[in-house]
């Protein structure tokens, strides 16, 4: 019963007089130009039940642990023109801009660690990152985070 739209929301008035408990934004925001970011979320917004919430993720960050190593290390290369992201102040701001509050935060990837490469056995390094992930100035170090947000 699913329906796919295909469209630009910032533009057209794809979903006018709709509403929805639930929106998920993935891969996007990061992504974004500022502009369009807080043009798509104030969109989004709109479309969220009173109850409703909007999750989405921030990936990439560029304040994470493991952009502090690569830099350390000496390996961390420039990015391509036209690659966006996100620190989680940006997400924070661009949540408080839109009329949202953040009610849970799932931070991913904490601990330093390359893609497919674990610094030690992967069982040790999940206990590790479940501990550092409770911890709450941890959370702006991980590199990937999910947020839950509800109307402020």
């Amino acid at each position: 019963a699913a329906e796919l739209i295909c469209g630009d929301l910032t533009r057209e008035p794809l979903l006018a007089g709709r509403q929805f408990d639930v929106i998920s934004a993935f891969r996007f925001f990061p992504n974004a130009e500022p502009e369009l970011r807080l043009d798509a979320i104030t969109q989004l917004v709109a479309l969220l039940k009173p109850t409703g919430i909007l999750v989405f993720n921030n990936h990439r960050n560029p304040r994470s642990l493991f952009h502090r190593a690569l830099k350390v290390l000496g390996r961390l290369e420039p990015d391509p023109p036209g690659v966006r992201h996100m620190c989680h102040e940006e997400v924070i701001a661009l949540v408080a801009k839109a009329g949202l509050r953040i009610v849970r935060e799932v931070p991913l990837g904490v601990l330093p660690m390359e893609e497919g490469y674990f610094y030690g056995p992967p069982a040790a390094v999940e206990a590790v990152e479940r501990v550092l992930s409770r911890i709450p100035f941890t959370r702006p170090l991980a590199l990937n985070t999910i947020y839950v947000c509800r109307h402020a």
